[in-house]
């Protein structure tokens, strides 16, 4: 490469990089508003104290929100006479909660700064918050059960997050009819138990309804993690 090329190549490098903006990162408005992140954090311990599902919604939230063309906050946008949003969407409508927590953040970040920060940051920054990161290995989480009279069973049975609950048919309606694309079922599930999912979510149903699988929906149990090995899991994991 001659060297006239190298450097031109160099400086129109330096200049996109100088150009694309700066990541959201801890401290990001250190300067412009320092009491930002703790003004989130205070507002989604408030939320989870009233409501302790508050920290899970808000994660799944952002989950969605970032699944659509990026971290945007475009999911927090209602329906205009011109646009269709978010919410109402198939995999969101009836789904989706903690919109006010997220609201509650932002006003009281633009009471603080306003005009500063987006709400998309908002939404990144409650997400974090609501996020402990597991550190507790094996040992530490058995000795943690015992003192409240857990056993080792208890520990498994309770680490099966999905074994209570009910799950949507559009939750699962693409693994029955239509796995990655393929225009076939998973071939993951077990035959007899896609079968019975069929009848519960047949093709052209109501994709937003609630089915009952037979499986208890109520009760954490140790047999969800018997049903995984068995091929009978209704959601993919």
């Amino acid at each position: 490469m001659p060297l006239t090329t190298l450097l031109l190549s160099l400086l129109l490098s330096s200049a996109i990089a100088a150009a694309a903006p700066p990541l959201l990162r801890p401290g990001f408005y250190s300067e412009t508003c320092p009491e930002a992140e703790s003004i989130v954090r205070d507002v989604l311990r408030r939320a989870m104290a009233r409501e302790t599902r508050s920290a899970a919604s808000v994660m799944r939230l952002q989950f969605h929100d970032c699944l659509v063309n990026g971290c945007d906050g475009s999911l927090l946008l209602d329906d205009t006479a011109t646009m269709v949003g978010e919410k109402l969407a198939l995999s969101n409508v009836d789904s989706l909660r903690s919109y006010d927590v997220i609201d509650e953040a932002k006003e009281a970040v633009e009471r603080a700064c306003p005009g500063v920060v987006s709400c998309a940051d908002v939404v990144i920054m409650a997400a974090r918050d609501a996020v402990l990161l597991p550190k507790a290995n094996a040992t530490y989480l058995t000795n943690l059960f015992s003192k409240f009279n857990l056993t080792i069973k208890d520990l498994v049975a309770l680490s099966g997050s999905h074994s209570i609950g009910k799950a949507r048919c559009f939750s699962i309606v693409f693994r029955l009819y239509n796995q990655s694309g393929s225009g076939q079922p998973d071939i993951a599930i077990e035959p007899r138990f896609r079968e019975k999912l069929n009848k519960l979510c047949p093709l052209g149903g109501d994709e937003r309804s609630h089915r009952r699988s037979g499986c208890n929906t109520r009760e954490i149990r140790q047999s969800v993690l018997q049903r995984l090995g068995a091929r009978a899991g209704i959601l993919e994991f």
